[in-house]
């Protein structure tokens, strides 16, 4: 099990290549009657210089191999299907390359786009499936070199005639336009692609094109909105696809299962390729397959969910990039849009009224504020019925930024709070005051939210609630008309700081989490549909 990832890119998709890892590991420590050597990278430490450095990275590792040796290679942004038998792991992939392969020694992966260094032309499109496709409708007729399994012999061959067609005087089935120079002296990234792709061209006797989808699946290329936990062996995590019908789930075993009516053959492969743009996609998910893989017994805090609009695709990978690595049950909660506000919860505008303050608001600003009010009420409201006494739940909206070592924080600043807290404020915004300290480290996060011209613990950025008191919590927020949902947040200005049983809000004195100051709020702000913000900025 092998990759070519250069250090100048992992940086950037670190969280893929972890998980890469990890399931490449564990279908090589689950495959009991084969020898299974990685996952390795076998360009760690390089630097690109230009396309041969992934071949000849290929080609020497294959070389020190016997030639029946089978060498499966993948790029970064691949995941094992762990829902196979891994018990003998390798043998059920050994046994999907037979069926696959068709007598030759390399399969290669096939996708729907066609794309060679640059997108196809129709005149590509023709060359690169002339001898590949034979006649009838194929699936996935184009190669894509991010998924390839072979027999080193003759991978040994390909990448051999990969690194020496740079240096033919012509290209007998070059692509109209491009010159050798142009071809293999780029510095485009997918040049080994279409190198490969006239490989399968001339020789389709020693490879063929996974046409089916069943080794190499290509992942969906739709956003989802996943929810759900790891809390038992039946759970799992499910993610819907937005404005359609095609569904992707994490069960507990971290087995990936996709239903997308758009997929052309199997939706159940050995290995799932997240190619091009496609990236993104798999970047909405990629903490929840991680941390399945690495969940452990105890974790504090002990559920984390993130407040997210359905149209802010890039701040909820944003998200998942922050809680990459936390092993407990994490979710993305739906965020209510302003066209929601009156559509459906209407009646709780007519129950608990509009605060004063808030009527005076303009019709935009008014929605978005009772939106975001929502929000963060209904997911209380739930979590009072799910979470156990023991647990606490870190709820987030999505411009929150996370400390490494955040967890490390948030327990450490948990042990050392008051004990009587309710709500403990890990990010905010605004001034404190002297008068609220409680105890080293912490202050009451009390009214008044604003006086004389500065605002005082403001922000629902990130705060903790625990299932103890959490009835306490949001009996204090419904016994409030509608307002910014900051304001309902606090304690009262007139609470006793000794009298037992009183609502308790305690803000850091130097927040864990921080705001990311330099971006409007994608939830308040997102076009015509905000649900979220900070806007008791205008709270006056």
């Amino acid at each position: 099990l092998i990759a070519a990832q250069k250090e100048d890119v992992v940086s950037t998709y670190r969280n893929m290549e972890q998980v890469w890892h990890h399931t490449g590991k564990r279908f090589s420590n689950m495959s009991a009657n084969h020898m299974v050597r990685g996952p390795l990278n076998v360009c760690s430490g390089m630097r690109r210089k230009g396309f041969l450095t992934k071949v000849n990275s290929y080609l020497s590792f294959v070389k020190t191999l016997a030639e029946e040796d089978v060498v499966l290679i993948t790029d970064y942004d691949v995941l094992f299907n762990q829902g196979h038998p891994w018990s003998n792991a390798a043998d059920h992939l050994l046994s999907r390359f037979d069926a696959a392969r068709d007598g030759r020694g390399i399969v290669a992966m096939g996708e729907d786009h066609c794309w060679i260094g640059r997108p196809c032309t129709e005149e590509d499109k023709d060359i690169l499936t002339s001898r590949i496709v034979e006649a009838g409708s194929f699936c996935n007729p184009y190669l894509n070199s991010g998924g390839v399994i072979g027999f080193a012999g003759d991978l040994t061959t390909m990448f051999q005639w990969m690194r020496d067609y740079a240096h033919y005087e012509e290209m007998d089935y070059s692509l109209r336009g491009c010159t050798v120079s142009d071809v293999f002296n780029s510095d485009h990234e997918d040049n080994d692609q279409r190198a490969m792709a006239m490989f399968a061209v001339v020789h389709p006797e020693r490879i063929v094109l996974d046409h089916s989808g069943l080794i190499f699946g290509q992942w969906p290329s739709w956003n989802v909105s996943c929810s759900g936990r790891f809390a038992s062996t039946t759970s799992g995590v499910w993610c819907q696809q937005q404005d359609g019908i095609g569904s992707i789930r994490i069960s507990s075993d971290c087995s990936v299962t996709v239903v997308d009516p758009s997929i052309c053959g199997n939706q159940d492969p050995s290995l799932w390729h997240a190619q091009g743009p496609r990236k993104r996609n798999l970047g909405q998910m990629h903490a929840h397959m991680f941390n399945c893989l690495v969940r452990e017994a105890v974790v504090v805090p002990s559920r984390v969910l993130y407040i997210n609009l359905d149209t802010s695709v890039d701040r909820s990978t944003h998200m998942q990039n922050m809680l990459f690595g936390y092993t407990g049950e994490f979710e993305r909660v739906q965020a209510v849009g302003v066209h929601e506000v009156e559509a459906k919860y209407a009646h709780y505008i007519e129950k608990q009224g509009l605060q004063e303050h808030l009527l005076e608001l303009n019709q935009q600003l008014q929605k978005r504020t009772i939106a975001c009010w929502l929000s963060h009420t209904l997911l209380l409201q739930r979590l009072s019925n799910e979470l156990r006494p023991d647990e606490t739940a870190l709820i987030l909206e999505d411009d929150a930024i996370l400390p490494l070592d955040w967890r490390e924080h948030i327990a450490a600043a948990q042990s050392s709070a008051p004990s009587d807290w309710n709500v403990l404020k890990f990010c905010g915004w605004g001034a404190t005051r002297e008068e609220d300290t409680a105890l080293d480290g912490w202050l009451f996060a009390r009214e008044p939210i604003y006086r004389n011209q500065q605002f005082f613990y403001a922000g629902s950025c990130g705060y903790l609630v625990s299932g103890r008191t959490l009835a306490l919590v949001v009996k204090h927020i419904l016994a409030q008309p509608i307002m910014d949902f900051d304001v309902a947040l606090l304690m009262e200005s007139s609470t006793s700081q000794n009298h037992e049983g009183q609502y308790r809000v305690y803000a850091q004195a130097r927040y864990s989490i921080q705001l990311d100051g330099t971006l409007e709020s994608t939830i308040h702000f997102s076009g015509n549909d905000s649900a979220m913000s900070h806007q008791s900025r205008t709270v006056g």
